[in-house]
């Protein structure tokens, strides 16, 4: 018998869940599971304690929480549309607010940004190591919280828009004048060469 979500989990997968479809983002299996892999670090990190309920382990394509997966894989890499457990009844505030904290620094971030994340920062490459599926400290995730959100805002520095097919802050292919500014300095068209 497959081991049964709990309610913080299923509430917290939730919360992002109505992030995403509010702000038109699409969450995948992948990309949820990630969120609430750094949820649990960002409340390790400033709490000392933890969000979840359930372990967060070493599997394949990064931290996941294995009853998360359980309750998401019906929607394979497809967007998640709905949740199929119930919620806890009352959630804390304090949870709500990280949430929300991982939402600004990671939703915007695509599934593949986040699985890189994960598996370039933090614990997880340690424990994989020591086999898929091996659990990963609660404490471990917190201290790499400052790191996750660091290189998370690298990821996302030179970020254009989804679906912006051509790069160039008249198109909204830069996020602000400073990165149009980096990308200019760093690479040149061809037509704007000059042969020597």
């Amino acid at each position: 018998m497959d081991p049964e979500l709990s309610g913080r989990t299923a509430a917290i997968a939730a919360r992002f869940l109505q992030r995403g479809a509010a702000s038109g983002t699409d969450i995948t299996n992948m990309k949820l599971q990630k969120l609430v892999a750094l949820t649990e670090s960002l409340t390790e990190h400033i709490w000392q304690r933890p969000a979840l309920p359930e372990s967060v382990r070493a599997w394949r394509h990064g931290p996941a929480v294995k009853e998360l997966y359980i309750a998401c894989k019906r929607f394979g890499e497809t967007p998640i549309t709905g949740l199929d457990a119930p919620e806890e009844s009352s959630f804390p505030h304090q949870l709500d607010l990280a949430v929300g904290e991982v939402w600004d620094i990671a939703g915007h971030i695509p599934a593949g940004g986040l699985w890189k994340l994960t598996h370039e920062i933090g614990p997880y490459q340690h424990y994989y190591e020591k086999g898929e599926g091996t659990e990963i400290p609660k404490a471990d995730l917190g201290r790499a919280w400052p790191d996750y959100v660091t290189y998370a805002q690298q990821l996302t520095a030179y970020r254009s828009p989804v679906n912006t097919p051509v790069v160039g802050i008249g198109q909204a292919g830069f996020r602000d004048q400073g990165a149009r500014d980096a990308a200019v300095s760093t690479f040149r068209p061809s037509r704007l060469r000059t042969s020597g």
